[in-house]
């Protein structure tokens, strides 16, 4: 006399998994802050104003979609300003210290 175990519970069943899915994030604001990060290192001007500009555009194209991606806008936003300020700062500074070593010059006979 063997005695049966108790039958197996079926598994509930799991809900539709695309209703939990995340918006997808925008391209524009990838690309924005690609071009940020690029503009803070190997592209320094150019680089800067793109990301800058491309998450000014990206913001209400995520708004009016529904789209994720905003805080990536508002991210290259900051980066593309910090980078193109901190370069307009080392151009002026390059050029004030390369007018001051012209002027310390000794001149002519």
């Amino acid at each position: 006399m063997s005695i049966a175990p108790p039958p197996v519970a079926a598994a509930p069943e799991a809900p539709d998994a695309a209703a939990y899915r995340a918006p997808a994030t925008d391209l524009l604001a990838m690309l924005a802050i690609g071009a940020s990060a690029l503009g803070v290192t190997f592209v320094p001007l150019l680089g800067s104003l793109a990301g800058i500009v491309l998450g000014a555009i990206a913001l209400p194209r995520i708004r009016r979609a529904g789209a994720g991606g905003r805080p990536l806008a508002i991210g290259a936003i900051v980066l593309g300003a910090v980078g193109f300020v901190a370069m307009l700062v080392a151009i002026v500074l390059f050029a004030a210290s390369f007018a001051t070593l012209f002027q310390n010059l000794p001149s002519g006979p």
